[in-house]
């Protein structure tokens, strides 16, 4: 089984349109997760016509109703494992058809090099407090600023590429932002006499 919250910076996961998220197949499922007794119950209150029966009558009635019920069964429990579903509950990143899928892994691969190269540069020069997906986030903002759409990988690319000037801009104000607080924190701890002599050296005295 792959996990992707094991690295969740740098993995992601995707599915075909005709995958399957499930291990079991849908019989199996429903061999597990509805029995004989959970069908006859749903039939019992789906079917109050079935209430009035008893003995041969009611065996042959639920009989003659089983196969419907297990196909539907066995539909609900497949759409629950297909790529759509996966997707809506986050445990893929997209649905990729395979004819498409080389150009699409290509500009996604391009893409994420691009932002991880920045955003680590970003989260090595930004105070210690900055995650590497907060300086993904900075990124993200980055585009979002000059009016880039973030889920289009070649737009993003794009972007970076022809805009080296902002990406330096971006690093310049990171660096700045964390000679800023480091300067803040040696402030915070320096007693009055070394602030005395700061206050003279920055004077020129």
């Amino acid at each position: 089984v792959v996990d992707p919250t094991i690295n969740a910076n740098y993995m992601e996961m995707y599915a075909d349109p005709d995958a399957r998220g499930g291990i079991l197949e849908p019989p199996g499922i429903c061999e597990v997760k509805f029995r004989e007794k959970e069908r006859e119950a749903l039939m019992a209150r789906l079917d109050p016509s079935l209430a009035d029966l008893d003995g041969d009558e009611l065996r042959k009635k639920t009989a003659a109703l089983a196969p419907a019920y297990l196909q539907v069964a066995h539909e609900f429990a497949d759409l629950h494992d297909r790529a759509g579903r996966m997707k809506a509950k986050g445990v893929i990143r997209d649905v990729v058809p395979w004819e498409g899928a080389r150009t699409y892994f290509y500009w996604r691969a391009k893409r994420r090099l691009a932002v991880d190269a920045l955003a680590s540069a970003i989260a090595a020069d930004a105070p210690e407090n900055v995650a590497f997906a907060d300086a993904v986030g900075l990124v993200e903002a980055l585009c979002a600023e000059h009016g880039v759409a973030w889920d289009d990988d070649q737009a993003v690319v794009a972007y970076l590429e022809a805009n080296p000037e902002q990406t330096d801009h971006l690093l310049a104000r990171t660096r700045k932002r964390k000679l800023l607080d480091d300067f803040e924190a040696l402030v915070a701890k320096a007693d009055a006499d070394v602030l005395a002599q700061a206050k003279a050296l920055l004077k020129g005295d």
